[in-house]
């Protein structure tokens, strides 16, 4: 990887942030201890965003594209950002600065001490809401901040899309999302990730993924998307 900001301003951003994904050892393979993921559901492959407020060329790139990001008509019209806690906060507060709109959190559960809130923050009145998650597998998290919304906000309050860092991009919870008239976003889905991954790696010689794992998480995919 190229060691200055100033020398990737010309690159594709998305392939930038895959790369520093992969350079800050945030994705992992493990296929006879696969990952619980906070869905629930079991995987051989796991990516830890957090990793990549720690790395300038992450942070650049991701914070760009996050700025630049194309929301649907709908969603344009937005006036505040609901991150979910925690791994949505870092990239809930890029949006909303990049939009000049309102900043709150939600946590997945209602805390056990204070006020015992689940939603951080006063909604404005006539809140139009954009939720943004670091990951999207199942949608539960998302699912559980819309509740708390409609729980603690205001009764005019609407939820216009979510955005994520990264889609697992399941069939059904693409549906579930439509069916509830929502709008989903997303920078990098699990497969963007796992393509760069088997073309692409630290040397000519050598990939990030090879053939053997590739084509296991390939098989994963394609079965959990079933």
């Amino acid at each position: 990887m190229r060691n200055e900001i100033d020398m990737i301003t010309d690159c594709n951003l998305l392939n930038v942030l895959i790369e520093c994904l992969y350079e800050t050892n945030s994705v992992k393979v493990n296929f006879s201890e696969p990952f619980t993921l906070s869905s629930g559901i079991k995987s051989p492959i796991y990516v830890d965003t957090m990793t990549l407020m720690s790395s300038r060329h992450a942070h650049y790139a991701s914070t760009n594209l996050i700025a630049q990001v194309g929301l649907d008509e709908k969603s344009r019209d937005g006036n505040t950002v609901v991150s979910v806690c925690p791994g949505g906060i870092p990239w809930g507060q890029t949006l909303a600065f990049s939009k000049a709109w309102n900043s709150l959190f939600c946590y997945k559960t209602p805390k056990t001490y204070g006020l015992k809130n689940q939603l951080e923050g006063e909604l404005c009145d006539d809140a139009r809401i954009v939720i943004v998650d670091d990951t999207i597998t199942t949608g539960s998290a998302v699912l559980a901040v819309i509740d708390a919304i409609k729980r603690e906000g205001k009764p005019d309050s609407e939820v216009l899309s979510v955005f994520t860092m990264i889609d697992w991009d399941f069939k059904e919870v693409n549906e579930m999302f439509i069916s509830k008239g929502i709008e989903k976003h997303h920078l990098l889905t699990m497969m963007d990730i796992i393509e760069y991954g088997h073309k692409y790696g630290p040397t000519d010689e050598k990939n990030y993924l090879t053939d053997e794992e590739y084509t296991k998480l390939v098989d994963f995919m394609t079965e959990s998307h079933k």
